[in-house]
């Protein structure tokens, strides 16, 4: 098992985090019509949600963000692995609104149960040590999660080509400028230059696309050259 695996994980783990503490609960829960944090956590999958313990707010989101950062050290890996799920889960079940990366982690740590089911590691940084008996369900697990990545790079990609302003190599250029995900601050006036530049524009634009096709054969291939990040 590539080594890089691990820190795909703790990655995942710290943005996870970031959400949680750059964010305030309120806006994280907010109240939609009847759509309520309560309301989530009597229905399925919700009540099994760490948010719905019973514990005050802040203290159920403290309770979540000291769980990542087990798993971002990386500790223990068969048994953070089911942690992780579990912490993924409790999030997109009764967040207001999770955006498309907070389902994909997910996805992507239920998928690296049976990866890590058999990982005999204390930490993750350390030699990978897989028990032989379940090197069938790693491998399984590791190319169930290749195929994931590869079909999510290839439709964002191909995706792309039927919007006027990325197959006119406008898009980024639109990006930059947006009022609430446009550039801003220190970086702004540069951004704003370069994507000015229509030769540059085009070439962010498409050179998107061709990243991320490029990412979906790499993800396909166990010896390709531009290995599927994070790490199989």
């Amino acid at each position: 098992m590539n080594p890089m695996l691990g820190a795909g994980r703790t990655i995942i783990a710290l943005a996870q985090l970031s959400v949680l503490l750059f964010t305030t609960p309120r806006a994280l829960f907010v109240q939609v019509g009847d759509d309520t944090l309560g309301s989530k956590c009597d229905a399925y999958p919700g009540f099994i949600s760490a948010f719905c313990l019973g514990l005050p707010l802040p203290w159920a989101t403290a309770l979540v963000g000291l769980g990542l950062l087990i798993v971002a050290s990386g500790f223990a890996p068969r048994y953070t692995a089911i942690l992780h799920a579990w912490l993924s889960l409790s999030f997109t079940s009764v967040a207001t609104l999770p955006d498309g990366g907070d389902v994909i982690a997910q996805g992507y740590t239920f998928l690296l149960i049976p990866v890590l089911l058999g990982d005999r590691r204390t930490w993750h940084w350390q030699k990978p040590s897989t028990s032989p008996r379940l090197a069938g369900v790693t491998w399984a697990g590791l190319w169930t999660l290749r195929l994931q990545m590869a079909f999510i790079y290839f439709d964002s990609s191909v995706s792309k080509f039927s919007v006027d302003a990325w197959h006119q190599g406008t898009a980024i250029y639109y990006v930059t400028r947006m009022e609430y995900f446009g550039s801003a601050g220190t970086f702004n006036a540069l951004f704003h230059a370069v994507t000015a530049i229509p030769a540059l524009a085009l070439a962010l634009s498409w050179g998107t696309m061709i990243a991320e096709l490029t990412l979906a054969a790499s993800c396909s291939y166990p010896d390709h050259a531009l290995r599927c990040w994070p790490g199989f």
